[in-house]
């Protein structure tokens, strides 16, 4: 996903937020926010909300700060009644938040140069009004290297990136929370993260009341603007992938065992298929 912004769109400039939740984040967010401050677009505003975190992540953002000042860092209130974490997280963020465009981004993440830029011009070209965007991630363990291409596979498989964008329904709809941007205006219309306050996966359920509210939503291949590594071992992998795939289709148990179906079939093919060839001597 490589786009540039138009002349007219630097000429107005306008001032893009984008907003980190971060929960002992100690070890990810320096990095994080040194690769946003060397974006290609300059005016944006860096907006950190410690959620009330028990190791370094503050002082790692507060020292930050005070060496460029479109970083600011805010401390979470406690958790309200009825909310997850990340949500209650997000919704304090967009409240101090005073740009045209809101961009949630997750403190693991690492941003190429055009990240931000390019995902602005994406929304503007599609003429969208929110998206979401996979990022590159990083495989190390076996199990990670096995199982996340399944799983990316297995939702962009069965989630065709053109349906995403051409039809009105929820079900054909997902994202990635890792980054995702929204137009400020249609995020309030849509009711915010207070929308999906209790939900495990925002990020999904979000992108569908994008949808519900009449709104225009797409992914994006972001592997060329920020990279992830988003689990560490097997049972991260297993649980993560599992909660995604049930919200991805809607908890739609038709839709996903067509999907298991198809995915188990495409995978062993090749196993059923190359004894038989060379029993019966197929060319």
């Amino acid at each position: 996903m490589k786009h540039r912004l138009s002349d007219s769109f630097l000429k107005e400039n306008p001032l893009i937020s984008v907003l980190i939740p971060a929960r002992n984040e100690q070890d990810n967010i320096k990095r994080c926010i040194n690769s946003l401050i060397k974006q290609d677009y300059s005016n944006l505003e860096i907006l950190v909300l410690d959620d009330n975190s028990n190791d370094m992540t503050s002082a790692i953002v507060e020292e930050m700060a005070g060496k460029d000042d479109r970083i600011k860092l805010y401390h979470g209130k406690p958790l309200a009644r009825g909310w997850l974490g990340k949500s209650y997280a997000c919704q304090q963020l967009s409240e101090y938040a005073n740009g045209d465009y809101l961009a949630f981004i997750d403190a693991d993440t690492l941003h190429f140069p055009t990240s931000i830029s390019s995902s602005v011009a994406c929304l503007l070209k599609y003429r969208v009004d929110a998206l979401s965007v996979f990022a590159k991630q990083i495989m190390v363990t076996i199990h990670e290297r096995m199982m996340i291409p399944f799983g990316n596979f297995m939702i962009m498989g069965f989630m065709p990136l053109a349906l995403i964008r051409k039809t009105k329904n929820p079900l054909f709809c997902t994202a990635i929370g890792q980054f995702i941007l929204f137009k400020k205006d249609v995020y309030k219309d849509i009711g915010g993260h207070e929308s999906v306050k209790g939900e495990i996966l925002e990020d999904i359920i979000i992108s569908k009341q994008v949808k519900r509210c009449g709104f225009r939503f797409m992914i994006f291949d972001g592997s060329s603007n920020l990279y992830c590594r988003m689990y560490h071992n097997f049972k991260e992998v297993v649980n993560g992938y599992s909660k995604v795939i049930f919200s991805a289709f809607d908890y739609n148990l038709t839709m996903i065992s067509i999907a298991l179906i198809m995915i188990t079939a495409i995978y062993l093919m090749p196993f059923v298929m190359l004894p038989l060839a060379i029993l019966f001597n197929w060319p």
